[in-house]
């Protein structure tokens, strides 16, 4: 059971496996991007929401990831909601030297910054700049949920007509035809993100994951024409990539895996973690260290208090609120309130005990 869900997602959204498919992981990235402590040790360092993506920067990173909504869909209790994961990167970093001539070309731009902190509005901007899919998965009637990330160990872009770029006045090919345009090792970037997303999952959820899986398939380069026409054939020296986390009930959902992936590891708890994932954070449901966090987890505080006094003047809605408090607890132990007088010098000041234990 997944026991801090409920305190991510209101109910008519959980009830919903599509719906809860497509709004965890930005539900998840807003609540721990608000948590100081919580945000520095799991090594965020900065989120902005961007027509309905979001940009975000992490410890390990230069530049900056983008994480774009595509779609969801449902069937029967499982919902699943695809996310196209870009990295932009500095326009001084290393890494920048293995895009593709246009993608070098905008991040020189004066004005490349400003279109990476809006990338959803920018669609060429996503397009070169594109590194892996994610998948969110749900099931409502098991209280399952995963999440996977699919990526190429090495995109590679082949320019069939050839690249040519103009300076001084003068035209200069820059890539041959039938010349590689990009080598890009993209699950490298992607895997990084990916460490700390499913960090902040078990953080949120409470619980580190109860499964991993691994598959693999020979990967595609893929050719492209000045016409915008593009091709694809095998890479054989390189495998596409997937990575599964689950959380939750005893059965993974792995639809991708059919398609030509084949499993090179598969873990379940109460299994030795594998020795290859062993030292990742997403097998701490806590964060250790955050000494100047207001979550109440980091904190050491894992009971609720057994009291709680709520005070007020007269009038100032101390009765609505346990009322309103009541009734969207529904499946909450019920609360037991007393209520005394408090004579104060020059007014009385009512107080409800509320004993949260019965």
């Amino acid at each position: 059971m997944l026991k801090r869900l409920h305190s991510i997602l209101p109910p008519t959204v959980l009830n919903d496996s599509e719906a809860t498919a497509a709004k965890i992981l930005p539900a998840i990235l807003m609540r721990v991007n608000f948590i100081p402590g919580v945000r520095q040790r799991l090594g965020w360092r900065g989120m902005k929401e961007s027509n309905g993506g979001f940009s975000t920067k992490i410890a390990e990173k230069e530049g900056v990831y983008g994480l774009s909504f595509i779609g969801s869909e449902k069937h029967q209790h499982e919902g699943t909601a695809t996310f196209d994961l870009h990295y932009f990167p500095s326009p001084d970093e290393e890494l920048l030297e293995d895009y593709s001539v246009a993608a070098c070309i905008i991040a020189q731009q004066d004005n490349y910054i400003e279109q990476v902190r809006e990338f959803n509005n920018h669609d060429l901007l996503k397009s070169l700049f594109h590194i892996a899919q994610l998948t969110v998965y749900y099931n409502a009637e098991r209280t399952t949920l995963s999440i996977s990330l699919r990526a190429a160990e090495r995109l590679v872009l082949i320019s069939v007509d050839g690249v040519s770029v103009t300076r001084d006045n003068c035209e200069e090919q820059v890539v041959a035809p039938g010349e590689t345009d990009q080598d890009l090792a993209a699950f490298d970037v992607a895997i990084d993100f990916f460490r700390i997303l499913a960090a902040s999952y078990s953080f949120s959820l409470g619980v580190p994951p109860s499964q991993l899986q691994r598959s693999q398939r020979e990967a595609r380069q893929y050719l492209y024409f000045q016409s915008n026409r593009m091709e694809h054939r095998p890479l054989t020296t390189a495998k596409e990539k997937q990575l599964l986390l689950v959380w939750g009930a005893d059965r993974a959902h792995s639809s991708e895996t059919t398609n030509q992936f084949e499993h090179d590891l598969i873990w379940q708890e109460p299994e030795e973690k594998p020795s290859d994932y062993i030292d990742e954070a997403w097998w701490q449901d806590q964060v250790p260290g955050a000494r100047f966090s207001i979550d109440k987890n980091t904190m050491g505080i894992s009971e609720r208090p057994k009291l709680i006094i709520l005070t007020g003047f007269l009038g100032s809605g101390k009765t609505s609120f346990l009322n309103h408090l009541s009734s969207i607890r529904p499946n909450a132990t019920p609360l037991s309130p007393s209520f005394r007088m408090k004579l104060a010098p020059k007014t009385l000041i009512p107080i409800y005990w509320v004993n949260t234990m019965q």
